[in-house]
């Protein structure tokens, strides 16, 4: 089944800021001088998009639009259509970014074993790593994704990615690693998952039923008002308190 993706109207992050995106050939200049990994923050982790290719394109188009000069987002980066395995250019030049905004960790797109976004995560990682960023995991709705496929896809994630160094554990919390779940309300029973609770970080996407989070570790929001999935911010807290998981509120740019 093919997943028609969202578009990207916006750069949505956990508790973050936004930040232009510079050009590959500026980065020296426009960012002298690096921050210590120190002095980044685990606590804020921004959601990252290795979605795009050129020749041809991919993703740019989504939504009808015909790139380079007109692509599917609100916003025209100022590297201009880029590749996403460009790790040379456009990769060093967004984990630059990243690192001078003091944020500490990303939070890959990612759809499933064997998938264009999976291919990269090795690469990305390494970046990240010269940074001293390290990388999370946003599970997708791929197609055919279930309960059961998810825990599979946290054992992949695990076993594949666990022993890089950039790769993302809460020492706060057990030293484990932290999966965010996309569009958790597509499955209607999410119990498969509960016993990686253990191990795992694993936060829902927050919704107005709150019957499946009891199997999860937290909850996130997406959207930056917390408006779409759930009736604000102080709703999604409450439940977490309610239920003892974490919470991970989310927050956006303004919208032009």
């Amino acid at each position: 089944m093919k997943i028609n993706r969202r578009l990207w109207s916006v750069v949505i992050a956990l508790v973050v800021v936004f930040m232009q995106l510079a050009p590959a050939s500026q980065a020296i200049d426009q960012f002298p001088a690096a921050r210590a990994a120190s002095t980044l923050s685990t606590k804020v982790h921004i959601f990252y998009y290795p979605w795009y290719g050129l020749n041809p394109y991919r993703h740019w188009e989504q939504g009808g639009h015909t790139p380079p000069n007109d692509i599917g987002s609100n916003f025209y980066p100022v590297l201009g259509p880029y590749d996403s395995d460009d790790f040379a250019g456009a990769v060093t030049t967004h984990m630059q970014q990243i690192q001078q905004a003091g944020i500490g960790v990303i939070v890959l797109s990612w759809w499933g074993p064997g998938s264009y976004e999976d291919g990269l995560v090795s690469g990305i990682m390494n970046i990240a790593n010269q940074y001293g960023i390290k990388v999370s995991f946003h599970i997708e709705p791929y197609g055919g994704r279930t309960a059961t496929s998810v825990v599979s896809d946290v054992n992949y994630i695990n076993n594949n990615y666990g022993s890089h160094p950039a790769y993302y554990r809460d020492a706060e919390h057990g030293n484990r690693p932290a999966f965010y779940v996309f569009e958790t309300y597509r499955i209607a029973d999410w119990s498969p998952i509960a016993p990686l609770k253990s191990t795992n970080i694993i936060l829902q996407q927050t919704a107005e039923e709150f019957t499946q989070t009891p199997n999860f570790g937290g909850l996130y929001t997406y959207d930056g008002i917390a408006g779409t999935f759930a009736p604000g911010w102080a709703v999604a807290s409450g439940a977490s308190r309610r239920m003892s998981v974490s919470a991970a509120p989310s927050s956006e740019p303004p919208r032009a």
